[in-house]
């Protein structure tokens, strides 16, 4: 008994830099007019609220609740996400979510119709290179983002393999030699 009793408290316990709390939390609400997604499957179509939040520093949880103005839910998107490489010039980081899509379906009944919302379950990974300045002085940096997304219920869009180029700039030099 006494054996069991102090491999337990051996194993269970911790270092005081591991019971730190999350160094960063920080959240964002956006209100939308048309509800659009950058994948165009998820796009409401229609006005929505957006609720953003992050807590975590290298390694962070970055959930997302969206919801059409109405107040029905719309999507919600639980990242885990975690920076393998952080520098200034380049960010390399990789991620997964389960996410729940929900949509609105007018069903009969013996009494007329009834709405039910219904939810499909999506199951998503990332991989997302960050490149500060480079190339051109005017080309402030380049993300690659390469979504994969499954369906878990076998039912619509069963698999999505999507890539997305950012590029951003700042304004290029322009001469000012008017000869």
């Amino acid at each position: 008994m006494v054996i069991i009793l102090s491999l337990s408290l051996t194993a269970s316990s911790q270092s005081p830099e591991s019971t730190k709390l999350p160094s960063h939390f920080n959240g964002a609400v956006t209100v939308t007019n048309n509800g659009i997604s950058f994948i165009p499957t998820f796009s409401l179509g229609k006005p929505a609220v957006i609720f953003d939040l992050f807590v975590g520093k290298r390694f962070s949880f970055d959930p997302q609740f969206r919801f059409a103005l109405e107040g029905k839910p719309w999507s919600f998107l639980f990242w885990w996400r975690y920076k393998l490489v952080t520098n200034e010039k380049f960010l390399f980081s990789i991620g997964a979510h389960p996410a729940l899509s929900f949509k609105a379906l007018i069903i009969p009944t013996e009494t007329g119709t009834q709405e039910i919302i219904k939810v499909q379950r999506y199951l998503a990974g990332e991989l997302s290179p960050r490149m500060g300045p480079i190339i051109l002085t005017f080309l402030r940096s380049m993300l690659i983002f390469h979504l994969i997304n499954i369906n878990m219920m076998y039912c619509g869009t069963l698999f999505l393999n999507c890539f997305i180029l950012h590029l951003k700039f700042s304004q290029p030099p322009i001469s000012t030699d008017n000869k």
